[in-house]
C-alpha cells in the first residue's frame, strides 16, 4: 500500500492498495489520509536495517505490523524519528503454524522465574544471569557483536542469538503449565493473548514436533542442537552445578534461591530467539495537529499519523503510554483532517 500525491502541491489524496492478484486499487480520500498502521516489528526488513543486521528477530508483538505505515510515508516525503525505539520482551520460542501471516511469530515467557533452567548460547556457555527480567527492555542481552577477530565461524556472530533454555527431566516432568500460560505464569505476546498455539499439559507435542530436543547425555543434547562446544557444555553445566552447591553464581550473580541443579537425564533444550514486542518509530508529526512533517519540517498537505507510528515517545518506557498516545492522536489527527475542505468536491 503506499499513498497518493500531486506533484505540484504534495497534496496526499488517498492511498493505493494492491489486491491478492497483484492488481493495483486506489481509494479516493475527500479531506485527508490518516496513518494508523502501528510499528514494524513484524517486517523483516525494517527490523535488520533499524534495530539488528543479519539476525532473525522473532514477533512476540502483532505479526500484521509489517511497517506499511513507515513505507507509505516515506512515499509520501515523510521525515522519520525515533525509528531505533523499540521494546523487546525477551526470550521466545519460535512457533511457525502454517500460515503467512503468523509465519515469524514466537511467544515470550517468564524465563527468568524458572529456577530449573539455564541459559546458553551455541557456544555451550552461559551468558548472563538468567533471573534477569527482560519484559519491556531497551537493551537486549547477549546480543552484542562479537567481532571477526573473537567470532569462531561466522563474520554475523550474535552470542545469545538464538539461545537455548536448558532443563532436566526433573523439570520436563513437571509439564510445561509454568512456561506457557499455565495457572501460575502468562506467556507473554500474540500467541499467549490470543491462543493460537496451545502447548501440550505433557510437553509431549512439542518434543514430537522438535521445538523441544532430547539427549540421553548432555553431549548428545548439544550435538541435536549442533553447539560448536560440545564438551564446552558438559563443563558448563557441572560449573553451574558445583555454583548451585555453594549456593554463589560466581560467574553472574544470579540469585542461589532462584538455582537448581540440572542433574538428572534425559536432559532437554528449547531454541529461543530474542523477541520484539513493539517499535515506536515512523513518519515525525506536528504535535499540535498530527500532520506528518517532511524532512525539512513542513507539514505534508491531508497526511496525517496517530499512534505508534512515529510516537512521539523516544529512548524511555512509557508504560501505558502508547494506549495514551494513540487515543489522544487518533482523535486529534481525525478533528483536524475532518475540518480539512475537500480537495475535490466532485
Amino acid at each position: 500500500m503506499s499513498s497518493c500525491k500531486t506533484p505540484q502541491t504534495k497534496e496526499v489524496l488517498g492511498v493505493r492498495a494492491e489486491k491478492a492478484d497483484g492488481s493495483s486499487i486506489f481509494i479516493k480520500a475527500r479531506k485527508g489520509v490518516v496513518l494508523a498502521c502501528g510499528g514494524y516489528e513484524a517486517s523483516p526488513e525494517l527490523t535488520q536495517e533499524y534495530i539488528r543486521a543479519c539476525m532473525d528477530i522473532a514477533v512476540t508483538g502483532s505479526p500484521f505490523n509489517r511497517g506499511d505505515g513507515v513505507l507509505m510515508a516515506q512515499a509520501a516525503g515523510a521525515r522519520l524519528h525515533h525509528m531505533d525505539c523499540i521494546e523487546w520482551q525477551g526470550y521466545g520460542a519460535r512457533i511457525e503454524p502454517d500460515s503467512e501471516v503468523n509465519g515469524r511469530v514466537g511467544t515470550s515467557t517468564n524465563w527468568h522465574s524458572e529456577p530449573a533452567v539455564i541459559m546458553v548460547n551455541k557456544y555451550g556457555r552461559r551468558f548472563f544471569r538468567e533471573d534477569m527480567r527482560m519484559g519491556h527492555t531497551r537493551q537486549f542481552p547477549g546480543v552484542e557483536f562479537l567481532g571477526f577477530a573473537d567470532s569462531t565461524d561466522t563474520i554475523n556472530d550474535w552470542a545469545g542469538a538464538p539461545a537455548y533454555v536448558i532443563f532436566d527431566q526433573t523439570r520436563f516432568a513437571e509439564g510445561a503449565g509454568n512456561f506457557y500460560g499455565g495457572k501460575d505464569k502468562l506467556a507473554m505476546g500474540w500467541f499467549g493473548q490470543h491462543e493460537l498455539y496451545q502447548w501440550s499439559d505433557d510437553n509431549s507435542q512439542e518434543l514430537a514436533s522438535g521445538i523441544i530436543k532430547k539427549g540421553e547425555t548432555l553431549e548428545e543434547l548439544a550435538e541435536a542442537f549442533g553447539f560448536v562446544g560440545v564438551a564446552e557444555f558438559a563443563e558448563e553445566v557441572a560449573r553451574y552445578n558445583g555454583f548451585v552447591d555453594a549456593g554463589r553464581d560466581e560467574d553472574f550473580g544470579r540469585d542461589p534461591e532462584k538455582m537448581v541443579k540440572i542433574e538428572t537425564g534425559p536432559f532437554y533444550g528449547i531454541e529461543v530467539w530474542p523477541s520484539l514486542l513493539n517499535t515506536q518509530g515512523g513518519p515525525k508529526r506536528s504535535n499540535a495537529t498530527c500532520r506528518v512533517v517532511d524532512y525539512e519540517g513542513n507539514e505534508i498537505p491531508r497526511l496525517y499519523s496517530a499512534g505508534e507510528l512515529g510516537s512521539q515517545f523516544g529512548l524511555v518506557y512509557h508504560g501505558s503510554g502508547n494506549t495514551t498516545e494513540a487515543v489522544m492522536t487518533g482523535k486529534v489527527a481525525a478533528e483536524n483532517a475532518a475540518a480539512l475542505e475537500p480537495w475535490d468536491a466532485a
